[in-house]
């Protein structure tokens, strides 16, 4: 067995995240719209989060602050780019 091999059955799949999880149901100006209001921080954490749950799209405030602080942003397709 190559090492390759026994790196690709040792991986773990990774979980996929709340934002994962919504962007992969939501399609045409709903996808977009949610998409600018993460990169829009004028849009509280909070009100992200409430009305994608009351949308049925549970979502936790804090989810929105670790996707504003991290490296990798959505792009308007649905697709992350780089910052």
């Amino acid at each position: 067995m190559s090492l390759a091999t026994d790196f690709a059955n040792e991986s773990t799949p990774r979980k996929r995240s709340q934002i994962d999880m919504i962007v992969a149901q939501l399609s045409g100006d709903d996808l977009r719209d949610f998409i600018e209001a993460l990169n829009d921080r004028s849009v509280p954490n909070a009100a992200i989060a409430r009305v994608m749950t009351r949308r049925g799209f549970p979502l936790d405030a804090k989810r929105v602050s670790e996707y504003r602080l991290g490296v990798r942003k959505l792009g308007l397709d649905g697709n992350y780019v780089s910052k």
